[in-house]
Formats: C-alpha cells, sequence, structure tokens
C-alpha cells in the first residue's frame, strides 16, 4: 500500500475582484484562484472545496482542483454539483426547462442503453436529484438498481468525444415510442447536452468541447424557431370548441375561459395572461378594448421557485412566489382586445373578484390558473377525439397563439403582427412564413387586383 503524506488544503473564500469575484485557496503552500462572473457562482464553488476537504478528498498539485474533479469524473457525477453551482443563478422558468433537458442528456451520454422501463425509473430520480442538494434515496430496489445502473453506465466525461455526441444526437432524435422527434423538440434537448459539456470544457475538466461542430441528424435542426407546422395550429373555430369543451368541465373550469380566450383573441403568451392586473386593461362597454403588457409569469412548481437555501417556507409563501414572481418584460406593449374578449373579460372580473395584487386570472385559493391546465386540455382533446394521430393531439394552451398569429396574417402586414405579439418581424417570419405564404395564385392575384 502506497502511504500519501497528508495535505494541507487552505480555502481563503469568495472575495470581491474587480468586476468579478475570486476563491482563493492554497494546496501545500502553492495558492491558487479562480474568478467568477457571479457571487453565488463563486460562493458555490467555495462551498465544493470545503465539502472535497471535509471528505478527506485528495487534492491535485497542478490544478490544485480535487483529484475527482479531473481524474475519472463521469458524467452524472459532473452534472449535480455543477447543478448547484448554477441553481441559484436561473430563474424559475430556465431551471424547469435545464432540468428536463439535463435529464435527457444524462440518459443518452451513456455507454449502453437504458431501456424503456429502467428511463421510466430514473427520469424521476433525476428530475429530484438535479432540483435538491443530494439524490433522492431510492424507493424500492428496482429504483436502487436503475440508479446504480447509471451510475455504473454513465460516460466519463474525458470519454465524451464527438462520435459520442452524434450517437447522443441520433437517441434525442427519437421519441420514446420510436416516432421522429419534432425538430422544436429535438433542439430543446440538443441543448442539454451541448450547455453540459460547455459547463465542463468552462470548468477545464476536458480539453476541448466535443459537441461544437457535430450536426444535427437528417430534417432535424439545432434551432427551435422552426416554422409551425400548419397541422398542428388549431383553426378558430377549432380553437373556440376547444375552450368551450374545457369550460363545460366544471364550475371551475369555467374560469378558464377569458383566460384562455386572451390568448386566442389576442395572441398573449401564457405567461402574459398569467400576469396581468385590472390596472393593465382597459375595458370599455362595447367596442374593442387594450391590454397594456408588462409582465410575465410561469407556472413552474415549488421546486423551481425556491432557492437551494429557501426551504421550509409556508404554502401561502410559496403562493404569493409562485403568482407575484412575474419578470418585467424588455418592452411594455399595447395590444387591441376584441369587443368579445373584453366582453368575456368584463364578465370574468364580474364573476370572480382578483387577488389583492390585482391579478386577473387566479384560482379560488389564489393560484396561478396554469397551475391545472394541462389536466383539463387533456380531458377535453379527449372528448373531442383529438388523440393518437389526429393532428391537434398535442394541442396546448401556446396552440392558440399559433392561432391567433395564423389568422392576424391573413389581414395585416407582418411588423403589424409582430408588434401585437411582442416578437420581431424576423421571428414571425421564421415561425408564420408558411402561413403567409399559404394563398393560392388566384387569391394572390386577386388582392393585388384590389389595390391596384
Amino acid at each position: 500500500m502506497t502511504f500519501q503524506r497528508p495535505q494541507r488544503v487552505t480555502v481563503f473564500g469568495a472575495r470581491e475582484h474587480g468586476p468579478s469575484y475570486r476563491v482563493r485557496w492554497r494546496v501545500d503552500g502553492k495558492e491558487t484562484s479562480r474568478s467568477f462572473r457571479i457571487k453565488l457562482q463563486a460562493e458555490d464553488f467555495e462551498r465544493e472545496l470545503r465539502r472535497a476537504i471535509a471528505r478527506g478528498d485528495r487534492f491535485d498539485p497542478v490544478s490544485g482542483e480535487p483529484e475527482a474533479w479531473s481524474a475519472g469524473l463521469s458524467v452524472l457525477e459532473f452534472t449535480q454539483p455543477w447543478f448547484r453551482s448554477q441553481w441559484d443563478t436561473w430563474k424559475p422558468k430556465t431551471r424547469k426547462v435545464n432540468v428536463e433537458n439535463t435529464v435527457e442528456a444524462l440518459l443518452v451520454l451513456t455507454d449502453e442503453k437504458p431501456g424503456a422501463e429502467r428511463e421510466g425509473l430514473l427520469r424521476p430520480l433525476l428530475t429530484t436529484a438535479l432540483s435538491q442538494e443530494e439524490f433522492p434515496t431510492p424507493a424500492s430496489t428496482e429504483e436502487r438498481q436503475a440508479l446504480d445502473w447509471l451510475r455504473k453506465h454513465s460516460l466519463a466525461l474525458k470519454a465524451v468525444d464527438p462520435p459520442a455526441v452524434v450517437g447522443a444526437f441520433e437517441k434525442l432524435a427519437r421519441n420514446r415510442d420510436g416516432s421522429i422527434a419534432k425538430p422544436g423538440n429535438f433542439s430543446k434537448k440538443r441543448a442539454g447536452v451541448t450547455r453540459l459539456l460547455k459547463a465542463a470544457f468552462k470548468k477545464g475538466l476536458i480539453s476541448s468541447n466535443p459537441s461544437v461542430g457535430v450536426d444535427s441528424p437528417n430534417g432535424l435542426s439545432a434551432r427551435a424557431d422552426q416554422p409551425v407546422p400548419l397541422a398542428d395550429i388549431p383553426s378558430p373555430s377549432q380553437a373556440q370548441l376547444l375552450i368551450m369543451v374545457i369550460a363545460s368541465a366544471s364550475l371551475q373550469a369555467r374560469r378558464l375561459v377569458a383566460y384562455l380566450a386572451t390568448t386566442l383573441y389576442a395572441g398573449l403568451r401564457p405567461g402574459e395572461v398569467n400576469a396581468l392586473r385590472t390596472t393593465d386593461l382597459d375595458l370599455p362597454a362595447s367596442g374593442w378594448g387594450a391590454a397594456t403588457v408588462r409582465r410575465s409569469a410561469s407556472e413552474v412548481g415549488e421546486r423551481y421557485t425556491a432557492g437551494r437555501h429557501d426551504r421550509g417556507v409556508s404554502e401561502a409563501d410559496r403562493r404569493a412566489r409562485r403568482v407575484n414572481g412575474a419578470t418585467k418584460t424588455k418592452i411594455d406593449r399595447v395590444v387591441p382586445l376584441h369587443p368579445d374578449l373584453v366582453a368575456l373579460i368584463r364578465q370574468h372580473l364580474d364573476l370572480w373578484p382578483t387577488t389583492p395584487g390585482g391579478l386577473v386570472f387566479t384560482t379560488a385559493s389564489g393560484d396561478l390558473l396554469s397551475v391545472n391546465l394541462s389536466r383539463n386540455f387533456t380531458r377535453a382533446k379527449k372528448s373531442l377525439g383529438w388523440v393518437g394521430d389526429h393532428p391537434l393531439a398535442e394541442c396546448h394552451h401556446y396552440s392558440l397563439r399559433h392561432t391567433c398569429a395564423s389568422t392576424m396574417l391573413q389581414v395585416l402586414e407582418v411588423p403589424k403582427v409582430a408588434q401585437r405579439l411582442g416578437n420581431s418581424p424576423e421571428v414571425v417570419m421564421r415561425h408564420y412564413w408558411h402561413v403567409i405564404n399559404g394563398l393560392s395564385e388566384a387569391e394572390i392575384n386577386s388582392r393585388i387586383e384590389r389595390l391596384f
């Protein structure tokens, strides 16, 4: 057995250093430092160093960092500490997206496929593990075995080369049922792999980022802002029917009528509808009204709204955080409201009082209406037969915004539509150019003829 001389490691902590924050520490007299743009990142890095000291980890005399950080570190072993260091720098919705996409990355960056049953066990375990300090204790023997399998088969970071990334992308290009993934869905999952490897490269754990320059599989783009398939866009009459079916489910579901209609008629994003207050609305007794869009709020769940060190808060505080945790939009915009929508919102306000903060759309308990929206959509689509291979089987709240956009483009110029949607004309063109160009030659000629 080789004797290893005890090391003397001293951590001096995170200190402000010009525009950044620097962590200094010393290993057997040799001082090392790392700089971070955000204070929370520096503090998390310092905390990881102190944890390594407490565990008795050996420190590399060259890099000054714990040997476990570079010697044989697997993708799985790297990911959770990295998440801990970033969590408090991300907004709640970013946390949710990053957790979902990173779970996908962990499942494909392995030396063999986990299989459908094992994936089903690992997904909730990984989701919980990435959104808290430690891995949850497996509730069953099967979960423990699945977790042991992943720890064994997760690729070593240094073994992730371009061919391994190509293999990961090919796995992500398929849905769980074997069908080809939609370009937008693939793009989001792809980002989980590239983001993780970029972080490992920036930490110096790998000599280069192996995902750079790797193309997506044929037919799939790395961009998420691809044209919205026409078949996925409900017609105005289909969207109105869907809202009616949702509202007929229960008295509580009736609250969703004006809520969903605001996206359908005005094109507001779901988060923007969530954040509407009475002071943002001009609702005349008749005719067109207006909404000033200033904020956006998303329902992402407590695990994504709480900070790493913010546990044990009351249910009332959690609800207030979710409801009032709106983010400011880049630029306020005024969106005209269709007379029918004005009437629906006025009726909504007559039936259901606003919260003390003036939010228009909340549940009876004061939560965001979006909290139960997915279940209502699923039930309504099943009732309408929009299931299986039906083009609208994946219709959701945001699909109503697509309906609004594609409808407005039949009568308004692209810049005007972009202004109402809160997008640039370039984004509108990328998403909906096929809607604009969907007119027949006869219809185009007729319109031009009327203009001259």
